[in-house]
């Protein structure tokens, strides 16, 4: 069987071994799209569609039941619920987690945490900058991102490194010193822990040893635009040898 989504914000689909024929597959989302009201009483409105489902609408949550028994609920927050005929269910939680349970009770569960919201796992990637006394690690988290390191997360990673390079060329750091950049960019902000933090933004935050120093953050809309992107670099590069 396979789950299909036909929301903008997860495409995936997973398939669960089963014994329904080749191809079988249930949607997990449902619209209004032909729907005639056929009730409304205060509080609660009722649906239906053309090709068989029935739509109910409260006031926290709406629910779909389809021509084929499948149960879809839907709540404000963007979680949802899904169940089968054939006993299984699957939950998407509003973050993307989908928790898959099979009839026999057995479950799965996959967390878009370090995913895009396609699926794909987001590598992570590190660089050292080392001149004279002073060593800089800058990392890419991707457990704290919705996206991969390209386009102008990569050029703003690059260009935070140039910047570190060049302001370590100028300072003399005799006794030398050592902290760590980690970065992580939230694009879209639907899924995972983007989803929870719900804040389009690039971010860094300084770390020397175990101590967590300044946190810097540029919003997305101003991450594609070079000059701000630049002229944010060069700030979090001045703040980490002045501290």
């Amino acid at each position: 069987m396979k789950f299909i989504n036909f929301s903008a914000i997860s495409v995936i689909a997973v398939i669960l071994s089963c014994r329904l024929p080749a191809g079988a597959q249930t949607v997990t989302n449902f619209d209004y799209f032909g729907a005639e009201l056929l009730k409304k009483e205060p509080g609660y409105e009722e649906f239906a569609k053309p090709d068989g489902t029935k739509i109910f609408k409260y006031p926290e949550h709406e629910k779909a039941v389809l021509k084929d028994g499948t149960v879809i609920i839907r709540y404000r927050n963007g979680k949802r619920e899904i169940a089968v005929p054939d006993g299984r269910s699957l939950i998407i939680d509003f973050d993307g987690t989908r928790n898959y349970r099979r009839a026999d009770g057995s479950e799965r569960t996959i967390s878009l945490d370090g995913k895009t919201p396609y699926g794909d796992d987001i590598a992570p990637v590190e660089t050292v900058i080392a001149h004279g006394g002073a060593r800089i690690t800058v990392a890419f988290d991707p457990m704290q991102s919705d996206d991969h390191l390209d386009g102008a997360g990569k050029k703003f990673f690059d260009e935070l490194a140039a910047s570190l390079k060049a302001r370590a060329a100028l300072v003399k750091s005799p006794g030398g010193f050592e902290c760590r950049l980690v970065v992580s960019q939230c694009r879209f902000a639907k899924t995972g822990h983007c989803r929870r933090k719900n804040v389009q933004e690039l971010s860094v935050v300084i770390f020397r040893g175990n101590r967590k120093g300044a946190v810097f953050m540029l919003p997305y809309s101003a991450m594609i635009k070079d000059e701000e992107r630049r002229d944010f670099a060069a700030r979090v590069a001045e703040r980490v040898f002045a501290e």
